[in-house]
């Protein structure tokens, strides 16, 4: 009964804590993962970090395990989740996510790369989060990833990386189920 209280406790917080990182834009600028994207990419710092070792070792089939499901969650539930992983994401750093949302691309004209994130709302649509996803090899550019605005499923490894002084989060090895 006691472990009942503090999970339902330790779950109003958390949701807590999103809505008042939604209502104050904390890790979101102007609710727009782009402009979060433009705003550290467009800097004058060019060197992205190396994966952490934990994301370099080889993942067979992401299904078989998954160690943070969003889709199996209320919305609310996953918003507050997704918020919490940009929040404190050295807690989530290789494990296996799964998540749904739309499909938002952003391309650095300068690089000549594309970010791909799976964007989810929160429950009122008023705040949008997004995480990056990097497909696998497998996938071939533009042929198998998905269009602006095309809903998408993604498994991949939670990790993160730097770009001049920011600090991105990402699924790594993902794939589109």
């Amino acid at each position: 009964m006691q472990i009942k209280r503090i999970v339902k406790l330790n779950t109003i917080i958390v949701f807590a804590a999103a809505l008042v990182a939604c209502s104050e834009g904390i890790g979101v600028q102007n609710n727009s993962v782009k402009s979060v994207l433009e705003s550290g990419i467009n800097g004058s710092a060019e060197i992205i970090s190396e994966p952490t070792e934990e994301v370099k070792t080889e993942v067979k089939n992401p299904y078989d395990k998954i160690d943070v499901d969003l889709t199996e969650m209320p919305q609310k539930l996953a918003y507050t989740t997704a918020n919490r992983m940009n929040l404190v994401s050295e807690q989530y750093i290789g494990q296996i996510v799964k998540m749904n949302g739309i499909c938002s691309i952003f391309h650095d004209k300068k690089r000549d790369i594309y970010f791909f994130t799976c964007e989810i709302n929160d429950e009122t649509a008023c705040c949008t989060l997004g995480i990056e996803f990097e497909l696998l090899d497998d996938y071939k550019f533009p042929d198998d990833y998905p269009k602006e605005k095309d809903e998408v499923t993604v498994v991949g490894i939670f990790d993160t990386y730097k770009e001049g002084a920011r600090t991105y989060k990402t699924l790594r090895k993902a794939v589109l189920a």
